[in-house]
């Protein structure tokens, strides 16, 4: 039983060892899966971040790749538009290349012929680009040759446009703008059409007086048309030419004797060294001109030779030539030196006048000295000359009428002194002679003078907007002398032959005609069927 005992204890122990061994075991076991089960989820971790960080990497690789694919398309674009760009650069410089050749065989092709042209045809490239201009005119012309055969402008109105594109003063702008808007078309014309019904009455008169009972009341309103129209004309020719003075400026000569300062007046006018000044006499043997636009007015001022007997052949042509300008210039400016005259002005002045001086005490030293020098210079004849009651020469009998003269002493400050320079300047107008005192060297007295001289320009040209339009062109004016003279011929003959005093009356009619480029006998016709109702 004990033993029993024993070997059942013994062999529940081993039983229990083997109980605890098993549960050793299982726990051994269980220890070693939890570890695989551990290690294994540690892996399995560490293979998701690797495949995390492997997705990552390709994904960044993979915009990598795009980045570095788009850099190269860019680039590639880039190269392409640099070679397109290229390419044009090379076509332009081949442009270039071409044109400079082209521009060199041009050059050289004008310069050899214009060196052809000059020695078969002595014209230089000067001569070709007044063609060039020429041409340039011919064009303006024509067009205005297809204005007038289309009846827009008349002649009157195409001549204002000429002289509209040539305008080079404000005064001629707004003469040739009047004209091309027909201030004397307007004017023609009237006179036309009051002369057209003239003719038309006295054409009916003569043809059908005794069919149509036309009485004779007609042809005493046609003298009376007739005289008005005459009336209105010479008015319009007795116009001081300002028309063609403002068209083609205005002529001033500068005349005197030797070394008085007439070039240097003229430098001093124009501002700029436009003739030779020298202390020897007779360095100016030619006409020297120079255009000015004078207060908005065209001028062409000319210097001219010393007048005085010289028996050099060449400055006695330039002397006939300064004389035969001066007789022609509308303003004569004759220059004397203060220093020769004997103190003519400050013998005469008033001493109670210490500013500007008007007139003189003794008017006439001063008229005398004018005519005295005018003959000195070969301009007068004293021997005829005429004076007045006013006190002044007559010199209607030559060409120099004193509203047309300023008579000039130059060299002012080499008389006066200076306190007298600060208190005395000496200008004025003496029995219609203006004069006045100038220094060219400082200029003193030189803003009156300009003054004078603007005033007689302004007053030969008057303003161009103002009045009755004014002739313009020579062409003109010698229509309307011939067609007055023609209006003349029939006042001379309508009592005495009525059929050559209607000639008269067409003649005068194809003269006004002719300024406007209206001519016709037609319109004569269709007055009378319309004022008589002939043929009815």
């Amino acid at each position: 039983m004990g033993q029993a005992s024993v070997e059942r204890g013994f062999s529940l122990n081993k039983q229990t060892e083997k109980d605890n061994m098993s549960e050793g075991v299982i726990v051994a076991l269980r220890q070693i899966i939890d570890y695989f089960v551990l290690v294994g989820g540690m892996l399995k971790v560490e293979s998701t971040k690797e495949l995390l960080y492997s997705a990552s990497s390709s994904r960044y690789r993979y915009h990598q790749y795009l980045e570095e694919d788009k850099r190269k398309k860019g680039q590639e674009a880039i190269q392409r538009k640099r070679k397109t760009v290229q390419d044009e650069v090379d076509d332009l410089k081949k442009r270039k290349n071409v044109l400079q050749s082209d521009i060199t065989n041009l050059t050289t092709s004008s310069e050899k012929y214009a060196d052809e042209a000059e020695e078969k045809e002595g014209k230089t490239s000067h001569s070709i680009l007044v063609k060039s201009n020429a041409l340039r005119d011919s064009a303006k012309q024509k067009r205005g040759e297809i204005a007038f055969e289309h009846g827009k402008l008349d002649l009157t109105e195409v001549e204002g446009l000429a002289d509209l594109i040539h305008a080079e003063t404000e005064a001629q702008r707004l003469q040739a703008l009047r004209q091309m808007e027909g201030s004397l078309s307007k004017l023609y014309a009237q006179w036309r059409s009051r002369l057209l019904k003239c003719c038309a009455n006295v054409e009916a008169f003569i043809d059908f007086s005794e069919e149509e009972n036309i009485e004779a009341g007609v042809v005493e309103q046609v003298e009376r048309d007739i005289k008005s129209v005459i009336s209105e004309i010479e008015q319009h020719l007795h116009d001081n030419r300002r028309g063609e003075r403002l068209r083609n400026g205005v002529h001033i000569a500068i005349i005197g004797k030797p070394n008085v300062g007439k070039s240097s007046l003229l430098n001093l006018l124009c501002q700029r060294p436009a003739a030779i000044v020298s202390p020897i006499p007779g360095t100016t043997r030619d006409i020297v001109e120079t255009a000015l636009n004078f207060g908005g007015y065209p001028v062409l001022i000319s210097d001219t030779a010393g007048l005085r007997e010289t028996q050099d052949d060449v400055e006695n042509e330039g002397v006939r030539r300064a004389v035969t300008r001066a007789r022609n210039a509308d303003i004569k400016i004759i220059v004397a030196d203060l220093t020769q005259t004997g103190n003519i002005l400050l013998s005469v002045q008033d001493p109670g006048i210490s500013t500007t001086v008007e007139s003189f005490s003794q008017p006439q030293l001063l008229t005398e000295f004018f005519i005295s020098h005018l003959g000195e210079l070969g301009l007068f004849n004293e021997n005829n000359r005429d004076i007045s009651s006013s006190g002044m020469a007559d010199t209607s009998s030559t060409e120099f009428h004193v509203e047309d003269c300023i008579l000039l002493f130059n060299k002012v400050d080499l008389v006066l002194s200076d306190k007298q320079n600060s208190n005395t300047i000496i200008h004025g107008k003496t029995s219609g002679l203006v004069w006045c005192c100038i220094s060219c060297i400082t200029e003193e007295g030189l803003d009156h003078f300009l003054n004078v001289l603007q005033a007689k320009v302004k007053d030969m040209c008057h303003n161009p907007n103002t009045g009755n339009p004014s002739l313009t062109q020579a062409r003109h004016r010698e229509h309307l002398s011939q067609c007055l003279q023609a209006l003349h011929g029939y006042l001379n003959f309508q009592h005495t032959d009525v059929v050559l005093a209607a000639s008269s009356l067409q003649v005068a009619l194809r003269h006004i005609g002719k300024i406007t480029g209206k001519i016709t006998s037609k319109e004569i016709l269709d007055i009378v069927f319309k004022d008589f109702c002939i043929g009815k």
